[in-house]
């Protein structure tokens, strides 16, 4: 099984370039993609499609000139909300144009079930304007744990746009995950059914091993002068993963 892993694309038809964040180019990047992308089984867009500039009817036309070029292709893509996407439209809106059930789902293909969280929220349920802020509700680490005790997979990989891996300390927080992020680990390593996690966010991505399982952050698309992705081969027998990386020096290994 071979899926294209888009994240960060920061699409923005305003001159918005910013550092090293190339979002003006963002149509020409995921052209690029999508041509790399032509013999997968199918795509993840793990979140960001989208700077965000504040600016409703702009934002909202961004949105449908990215997803009109990934309907164009043949294959199906299956979409996460990032945190840029919601600086852009209201949930209810977004989850339409992305034609997603909710924020949370899940998805099978073959043996593999593959369950999509959403951490766009604070502690109270609201929807944070702060980039920093993220979190997994009690309902959805339910949700979640039901989700794995389903009998009708062979083993599942855990998809979020922020990180799960967590890099912080009681004294400095890791800005890029969910503040209850060990929570959401320990239900995932309670299953045992669960040797990937797939986020997007931190733009130089990441790989860490944590109790069995294999974090991995795919780098953003939007950043610096080659366009960053990957493809994902998985083994649905032998829970063998690998990234072929575009754009990186380093090929990061998962299995």
């Amino acid at each position: 099984m071979k899926i294209g892993l888009l994240a960060d694309l920061h699409y923005s038809s305003a001159d918005l370039d910013q550092s090293e964040r190339r979002s003006a180019e963002g149509l020409t990047r995921l052209a690029e993609f999508i041509k790399a992308t032509e013999g997968c089984d199918f795509l993840i867009n793990l979140g960001d499609l989208v700077n965000g500039t504040g600016d409703r009817e702009l934002d909202r036309a961004d949105l449908r000139r990215v997803l009109e070029a990934l309907e164009e292709q043949p294959l199906t893509c299956y979409h996460v909300i990032g945190n840029h996407d919601l600086w852009a439209l209201p949930r209810e809106e977004l989850v339409a144009e992305l034609g997603i059930p909710s924020g949370d789902y899940s998805f099978k293909r073959g043996d593999v079930r593959f369950i999509v969280l959403d951490a766009n929220y604070a502690p109270d349920g609201s929807s944070p304007s702060n980039w920093t802020v993220a979190h997994v509700s009690e309902s959805r680490l339910v949700w979640l744990k039901r989700v794995l005790e389903r009998g009708d997979f062979k083993w599942a990989v855990v998809i979020c746009h922020h990180c799960l891996d967590d890099f912080g300390t009681p004294e400095r927080p890791d800005e890029y995950a969910p503040d209850n992020a060990a929570e959401v680990r320990a239900v995932i390593e309670a299953s045992g059914k669960v040797p990937l996690v797939l986020t997007a966010h931190y733009h130089k991505g990441r790989l860490r091993p944590i109790n069995g399982v294999m974090y991995y952050t795919q780098p953003g698309i939007c950043e610096r002068d080659e366009a960053s992705f990957g493809i994902l081969t998985l083994d649905p027998d032998t829970r063998n993963c690998g990234v072929e990386p575009h754009g990186l020096k380093v090929a990061p290994r998962l299995d």
